[in-house]
């Protein structure tokens, strides 16, 4: 049985996974997510400047500060390294 494509609201920019594990950021930068979501989408939503909620599907995986160009869990913690 196939899954079906997920629909992320309109208030998210939607991204895809790169075989790599990162997504691409304003065309010149890259931003590790995981190489589990290779070839999958993820939602990007905007909670303030620069601060973005990162989900796949309805699982929050973290937030994305566009300074840093990483992604730190709910709790505030680095997981994910530069590419």
């Amino acid at each position: 049985e196939k899954v079906r494509e997920w629909d992320y609201p309109v208030s998210c920019q939607v991204r895809r996974v790169t075989k790599n594990g990162a997504l691409r950021w304003r065309s010149t930068k890259w931003v590790m997510v995981s190489t589990a979501l290779i070839d999958k989408h993820v939602g990007l939503e905007e909670i303030g400047e620069g601060i973005w909620r990162v989900y796949f599907r309805q699982k929050l995986l973290g937030y994305f500060d566009e300074k840093s160009l990483r992604i730190q869990d709910e709790k505030g913690r680095l997981k994910r390294n530069y590419v």
